[in-house]
């Protein structure tokens, strides 16, 4: 069976600090992986590389066969990757509602109106927080992390924010305030 993702003696350097090195790992179908480590150890450095985000120094990236990056250069760009990120810093826009942050992701897509309600809702159902759509961002709390007024297991959470359900999803500290990064397949 063809992984999913495959990283093969992948390194990242930056001026002269190297981030990763040699890091090689096969995600199959079906499988999750948790990366974790101290902070500064390359976590997030790992999921931009194979979001095609950024190019490594050295080693290669496949996407299902396909060689999505290869040293200093991104080969797929992360829109043809079929992945989605969470980012650590949340990126989500404050005056949207959390039903409006999931449709966001959907424009500029081909979908008819109904067809983008239909995938939020299914979103939103399948991260188990529809009842949690109308919310709002509330700068009152001092926590960015907790401003949000969202809860829930950070591989729920991720897999809502994308609202694509890509075959695969990146999340760096998603929503949570634990430690987590990985891939987390939608559940169907």
């Amino acid at each position: 069976m063809t992984p999913v993702i495959e990283v093969r003696r992948l390194s990242k350097t930056y001026a002269a600090h190297v981030v990763l090195r040699q890091v090689s790992l096969a995600l199959e179908p079906g499988e999750h992986l948790a990366v974790l480590g101290p902070s500064g150890c390359g976590k997030s450095t790992l999921l931009r590389l194979i979001a095609g985000l950024d190019p490594p120094t050295e080693g290669e990236i496949w996407m299902n066969g396909e060689l999505a990056s290869r040293a200093q250069r991104v080969l797929v760009p992360p829109h043809r990757r079929h992945l989605a990120m969470v980012f650590q810093d949340l990126a989500l826009w404050p005056v949207l509602s959390v039903r409006e942050n999931v449709r966001f992701g959907l424009a500029g897509t081909r979908h008819s109106p109904r067809e983008r309600r239909q995938r939020v809702d299914e979103a939103l159902e399948v991260c188990a927080i529809a009842e949690l759509g109308g919310r709002r961002y509330s700068p009152a709390v001092n926590s960015s992390a907790s401003r949000w007024p969202v809860r829930s297991p950070p591989g729920r959470a991720s897999c809502c924010w994308t609202n694509r359900f890509p075959p695969s999803t990146c999340a760096s500290k998603p929503v949570s305030t634990r430690r987590f990064a990985g891939s987390v397949q939608p559940r169907r």
